[in-house]
């Protein structure tokens, strides 16, 4: 390339052609090692004390179970259990909805003060507890009584 541009121009235009094509390619190389330095440490500071930030506020929770393995049942504080009962009878779960039971309030208790109620649109058991009390392990079992409406 450069025969051809000092063949075609002359000497003159040869000089700049080659200090153009000098000019273009140099080595890459770090001008301020320090400064580089000092940067990576900061990185890597800031990512140790995040790290740590992080595992000291990771949640810690402990969590109460009491257990009556001699007599075979596992009771958990703080739950409810429901026994249901359709016009008399045991059921393991409560009657369908749209099926024409409703609740018996007279009939139907729980434990700790709770007073049974029942929302018929979300089809679930809504209690009272501005009576709750609790006691030494505060599971509530509630007997809820359905029976068919009768209308005349």
């Amino acid at each position: 390339m450069r025969k051809y541009i000092s063949k075609v121009f002359g000497k003159r235009h040869q000089d700049e052609a080659n200090e153009a094509m000098n000019l273009g390619l140099e080595k890459f190389k770090e001008k301020n090692v320090k400064k580089t330095g000092i940067l990576i440490f900061t990185v890597a500071c800031i990512f140790l004390i995040a790290g740590v930030f992080f595992y000291i506020s990771f949640a810690s929770f402990e969590s109460k179970e009491i257990y009556n393995l001699m007599e075979g049942n596992v009771k958990s504080p703080g739950d409810i259990y429901f026994a249901y009962y359709i016009d008399g009878v045991a059921s393991q779960n409560a009657p369908l909805q749209n099926t024409e039971y409703t609740l018996d309030t007279n009939a139907s208790s729980c434990t700790n003060g709770v007073i049974p109620s029942w929302d018929y649109t979300t089809w679930s058991f809504v209690g009272d507890y501005s009576s709750y009390q609790s006691s030494s392990t505060t599971t509530t079992r509630c007997n809820l009584y359905f029976v068919k409406n009768q209308t005349v």
